[in-house]
């Protein structure tokens, strides 16, 4: 599991503090994880070798999934790489499947702005995922990544604020024993069910339907009083 101590800057407090919502790079705890070799090399050698490396940062582009930078024992730092890429230290090779990228990420990144969080109801929470076949697979939660258009005098011309089309990633690493073991994956809500053993005790998968709403309650034309009463009344 990923260390607990993930700075969280919410986008009130970012501007309380005059400063932006995070452009691109993004930075997370060290990491320390297994490289597959060939993606150092355009996948023309090295095919099926190893290294090890550290991830320390993620990129995020509109049109592209989120993307890995990490340190290499030679001193290199390694850029924009994707989630297959990688799988979780303490492993050797020949016992980690690989996996196309389809496989481990349904969705590319909503904006180039976004936040890095662990949420701290989820941070030590076993969970399961359905890939792109319904098949379940058991995994860790580690963090997540929540995208927002934080100034609304640049052109919004992403979905990261509508609705119906939010979508997390949420990164996993798949457990132990799993036919995917040690892979990570990026994961929306929907397709990820958590174990609170505590409390979630049913064992069936929602048939929620999508919010289309737009919750806000400064729309509908109410107003105060134009007086200095601290205990205003409202007019329709």
């Amino acid at each position: 599991m990923l260390s607990t101590q993930i700075e969280t800057v919410s986008i009130q407090a970012a501007w309380r503090k005059n400063i932006t919502m995070a452009f691109l790079n993004h930075n997370i705890p060290v990491w320390k994880a297994n490289i597959r070799l060939e993606f150092l090399y355009d996948k023309e050698k090295h095919i099926g070798e190893e290294e090890e490396c550290l991830i320390h940062s993620i990129t995020t582009l509109e049109g592209r999934t989120p993307l890995f930078n990490i340190i290499l024992p030679n001193g290199a730092n390694y850029a924009r790489l994707p989630i297959h890429a990688f799988f979780a230290d303490g492993y050797k090779r020949n016992q980690v499947k690989d996996l196309q990228l389809k496989d481990l990420a349904y969705w590319d990144c909503l904006s180039y702005y976004a936040g890095i969080v662990e949420y701290n109801a989820l941070a030590t929470s076993q969970c399961k995922f359905l890939d792109r076949n319904n098949q379940m697979h058991k995994a860790n939660y580690e963090f997540s990544i929540d995208y927002c258009q934080p100034d609304i005098n640049l052109l919004n011309t992403t979905y990261s604020e509508i609705s119906p089309e939010h979508k997390h990633h949420h990164i996993l690493e798949i457990a132990e024993g799993d036919e995917w073991q040690g892979n990570y994956a990026l994961m929306p809500n929907n397709r990820i069910l958590f174990n609170l053993p505590n409390f979630t005790v049913k064992d069936n998968i929602p048939d929620y339907k999508t919010n289309m709403d737009y919750p806000s309650v400064e729309t509908d034309g109410w107003r105060t009083e134009n007086d200095d009463s601290q205990f205003y009344n409202t007019k329709e």
